[in-house]
């Protein structure tokens, strides 16, 4: 996904006409959809995004620290973070193993003032 963030502001276009928005929000997404299809569970994702990138991207190998893992079962393992920035969010993200092979299947982040686990964009 950061390699998908830093691409997308990369060729983001600037000041495009509508075709050219349009144009490179199709390639965004197709390129979006074969992470999701490598890498995530197939399901529907309401929250999904949607060649939604930031700058700096929102994913960022290292600046997170895995702080907990927990084997629920033999097809399902949630990995606790915390961020070493910003807010210093947690996140849990749960992978479930389908077809021999670990997918990603949701991302949340803990609500401290609701003291739960929330569902995040993924």
């Amino acid at each position: 996904m950061n390699d998908w963030e830093i691409w997308a502001r990369q060729n983001d276009p600037k000041e495009p006409t509508e075709e050219e928005w349009q144009t490179f929000k199709k390639i965004c997404e197709a390129k979006l959809d074969s992470i999701f299809d490598e890498l995530c569970t197939p399901k529907k994702r309401t929250f999904r995004r949607q060649c939604d990138f930031r700058d700096p991207p929102e994913y960022q190998p290292g600046l997170e620290d895995i702080i907990e893992v927990n084997t629920i079962s033999s097809s399902r393992v949630e990995i606790i973070t915390q961020e070493k920035s910003g807010l210093e969010n947690k996140n849990k993200y749960v992978l479930l193993k389908r077809k021999g092979k670990w997918l990603l299947d949701n991302k949340q982040w803990f609500d401290d003032i609701d003291n739960r686990w929330q569902k995040g964009i993924l």
